[in-house]
């Protein structure tokens, strides 16, 4: 009887061990488990599997600052903008259905929200709060992947990138 008690003993300090091990990385960087960090839009479809393209008008306004894709099945991107001139940076998530690719996307409060039209599709406009107390706006609308855009400007400014985004990327 006490080998068995033993052995369960050593077994389940052993899967606890690994399972801590298997998680050191993702504290490390910061990152879901599964993603990784990527140097371009094009190393993003690769990694991911998704078509992931900027329209012509925000691929000039606006580069890539911090881009992160989540390997399939659970494909995701997670992409920060910041302008090339004057004017607000923002972020743009596109995720599957899966849970983990919802990591990528951390969930935030929303203290008011209406429902909107961008390019023809239903969608959400959210007003949300960060930990740090900041005040940002939350455009979210669903094709066959689930896209939100979170944008700190005027709220006319968040609709018409989220209709210049959604023509390319339904």
């Amino acid at each position: 009887m006490k080998a068995w008690l033993h052995m369960i003993l050593t077994l389940g300090i052993l899967a606890c061990a690994l399972r801590t091990a298997d998680a050191v990385p993702q504290w490390i960087s910061g990152l879901p488990r599964g993603s990784v960090r990527v140097s371009d839009l094009q190393e993003a479809q690769q990694v991911s599997g998704l078509a992931i393209q900027l329209p012509p008008t925000i691929a000039a306004s606006y580069r890539p600052q911090k881009i992160v894709a989540l390997h399939p099945p659970a494909a995701g991107v997670a992409i920060t903008l910041q302008p090339v001139a004057e004017g607000h940076g923002f972020s743009l998530y596109r995720l599957s259905s899966a849970k983990r690719a919802q990591g990528l996307l951390s969930p935030l409060p929303a203290f008011h929200e209406i429902k909107v039209q961008v390019a023809g599709r239903p969608a959400q406009l959210r007003a949300v709060r960060a930990p740090d107390g900041t005040v940002t706006q939350e455009l979210e609308w669903q094709g066959w992947l689930r896209t939100v855009v979170r944008f700190q400007g005027p709220t006319l400014e968040l609709l018409s990138l989220g209709e210049k985004l959604a023509t390319v990327m339904p």
